[in-house]
């Protein structure tokens, strides 16, 4: 199986997509937040859920592009023009997301201008302007031989050693850009003390091993339907690609664990009360299902398995569930500790729509957030068809 194959699925699903995020945008243009399920006490739903999804998402797989850099195997070279774009269009569906939820879009700007140097938000949103900098220079110059033969004008030997260095010195400069706005994410949670489920001190290293696993997953379900000739340098790349995967997988599985089950034991009311949401609430399918069975088990079942991993496509499909099934990580990071009352009297002690400790996302918020992810997956197929994505050169 290969892009041929998944050209028109594909397509559908992502103009489908686009479709139903269009009737989002209206409800949120027209309604602004009113049509929305959160609340004054669950502030936030599924728009910084997914926001934060898309931003690991482009930092696992910016990640992935330094890859060559970082451990001089030349097959990873062959993924940095397909990493660069994941990133770039991933960042995009992150940055819309939270936009879209802000109360006030228009205003975002201020955070340029009238900053608050202690903030980690504003922290957050520097790096992320950054990191968008460094992207574009990267894929200014990664491409330069294309523009520069679409300009008539040579591409010369001494040219293409200077960008290569000016490439590996933007390499180094991303990898710490990355992790810092990557762990600044898990930050901006850990820090508040008033919620026992976030105010855990490993929350910004678990943000940068979920970014890998999913940069892993997304790398090795576009290794094997993306990247169309099978060859031995291509094997040697899925080989490496189901390893990482592997162990990022095994680290995210442990980190749940350890942040779990250290959680039960401390037996503090409010952070048990939230861990108990996820594990045996009224949606615990999601973390059961969806994030452990399907985002985790299965995937790894495959890629530990040498019989199973050797098969190209199952490999790919392993990566394609770990990056749906990723999806529900952050659900269930943000919301969980929105749903137990800091004084449990707020129950009872007033009666409105907009007061409530339960949340399950209301029809424009799934149709917005899914109008992004179709977006996402637009933006990289136009890529993928108009631009030489493709690195035929590894030496």
């Amino acid at each position: 199986m290969n892009y041929k194959t998944l050209r028109l699925p594909l397509w559908l699903i992502a103009i489908l997509a686009l479709a139903i995020g269009l009737w989002g945008a209206y409800d949120r243009i027209t309604l602004g937040q009113e049509s929305a399920a959160y609340g004054s006490y669950v502030v936030w739903g599924m728009g910084v859920a997914m926001y934060l999804y898309f931003v690991e998402l482009a930092a696992g797989a910016h990640l992935f592009a330094t890859m060559e850099f970082i451990s001089g195997y030349k097959p990873f070279l062959r993924l940095y023009r397909l990493a660069l774009t994941v990133a770039g269009v991933s960042i995009i569906g992150g940055l819309l997301n939270i936009w879209t939820d802000l109360g006030r879009p228009e205003r975002f700007w201020e955070v340029y201008t009238r900053p608050n140097p202690g903030s980690v938000m504003a922290f957050m949103v520097w790096a992320y302007t950054a990191f968008i900098v460094i992207l574009l220079v990267q894929a200014l110059i990664e491409f330069r031989p294309e523009w520069m033969q679409f300009l008539g004008k040579p591409y010369a030997a001494e040219t293409k050693a200077r960008d290569r260095k000016i490439l590996q010195v933007l390499m180094i400069l991303s990898v710490p850009m990355v992790i810092a706005f990557s762990g600044g994410v898990g930050a901006l949670f850990g820090v508040q003390g008033a919620r026992p489920y976030w105010h855990v001190g490993m929350y910004p290293l678990a943000f940068i091993i979920t970014a890998l696993a999913s940069g892993a997953g997304i790398m090795l379900f576009l290794a094997a339907f993306f990247i169309p000739d099978h060859n031995e340098e291509h094997r040697g790349l899925m080989s490496a690609l189901t390893r990482l995967l592997a162990i990022f997988l095994v680290a995210e599985g442990l980190f749940v664990f350890a942040d779990y089950s250290v959680g039960l034991y401390g037996a503090l009311p409010p952070n048990v009360a939230a861990i108990m949401q996820v594990l045996t609430g009224q949606y615990w399918w999601a973390f059961w299902i969806l994030q452990v069975l399907i985002g985790m088990v299965i995937p790894f079942v495959i890629v530990a398995t040498p019989r199973l991993s050797r098969n190209v496509s199952l490999a790919g499909l392993a990566g394609l569930l770990v990056v749906l099934g990723f999806t529900v990580v952050r659900i269930n990071a943000v919301l969980p500790a929105l749903t137990v009352p800091e004084i449990e009297a707020l129950r009872t002690a007033f009666s409105d729509p907009r007061l409530g400790f339960t949340y399950f996302p209301s029809p424009g918020e799934w149709a917005l957030a899914i109008g992004i992810a179709g977006l996402v997956t637009t933006l990289f197929l136009l890529a993928y068809e108009r631009l030489p994505l493709l690195k035929t050169e590894v030496a």
